[in-house]
């Protein structure tokens, strides 16, 4: 007489076989899932920073050389990448074609100079004057700013910049402007 076994049995070892397979399923699909939604991003993103960014020294010297491609074209400058922090002293002096600029909240330095003579420059914006720590004498000295925005709020004259940011801002930064010279205070 041959033993069978019992069907009992052999259906509880096809059943725990099968919950064994899923279970190995079921970890393979978290840890795809984590590679793919956690670890390549930050990879993607770590290798775009290291390749694509320029430093701040050859983003001013490429921008200066597009300006003077450019001389008899108005330019508009409200794309400073965020990781630019400072502006060098006379970084875009003398350049007639800027006639706007917006410093993005990553700029903690505008040097010495750095507008001076933008003399079609008309509008300018400071997206927050709080991160900015120094701002040099004459940066946008003799320009033809008539509009200036500063943390949102517009202004029509200088001395109520300087009433409003005294510690941050000297009365030379706006000196021979149309928004009026700035009283030494």
């Amino acid at each position: 007489m041959v033993k069978r076994k019992s069907t009992k049995s052999s259906k509880s070892t096809s059943k725990q076989n099968l919950k064994n397979k899923n279970k190995i399923i079921i970890l393979f699909l978290i840890v795809f899932l984590f590679i793919y939604f956690v670890i390549l991003p930050q990879k993607k993103t770590q290798i775009q920073q290291d390749t694509v960014k320029e430093s701040e020294e050859e983003y001013w010297n490429r921008l200066q050389e597009e300006l003077n491609d450019t001389l008899n074209t108005p330019r508009d400058l409200n794309d400073i990448p965020d990781y630019i922090t400072k502006i060098p002293d006379n970084a875009l002096n003398g350049f007639d074609n800027l006639t706007s600029v917006t410093i993005p909240s990553s700029v903690t330095t505008i040097g010495k100079s750095a507008f001076q003579w933008c003399t079609n420059l008309e509008s300018l914006t400071i997206e927050n004057i709080y991160n900015i720590k120094h701002i040099g004498d004459y940066a946008f000295a003799n320009c033809d700013l008539l509009d200036v925005t500063i943390n949102n709020k517009k202004y029509k004259s200088c001395i109520n910049i300087v009433v409003d940011y005294i510690s941050k801002i000297k009365p030379t930064v706006f000196e021979g402007n149309k928004i009026g010279d700035c009283p030494l205070v």
